[in-house]
């Protein structure tokens, strides 16, 4: 476990935590996350997220992709 400046800390194990809705492939978009495997990697919407766009907005831009993939 290791700690710098933050109150909490990530503890490795054995078992690896899986996500459904985030994806990694080498193949699709250079290995990033994506949001279940379609070119929309998860750092495309935290950044809009950061720049103010909602959920609404999000969904709109991506049709594609559902609510749940968003939170």
């Amino acid at each position: 476990m290791r700690c710098w400046h933050s109150v909490t800390c990530l503890r490795y194990h054995d078992d690896v935590q899986q996500f459904d809705r985030i994806t990694m492939d080498p193949e699709v978009m250079g290995g990033k996350p994506c949001i279940r495997g379609m070119r929309v990697t998860v750092g495309m919407l935290v950044e809009a997220l950061a720049a103010g766009r909602t959920i609404e907005q999000l969904l709109a831009d991506f049709p594609y992709i559902e609510e749940p993939d968003i939170r």
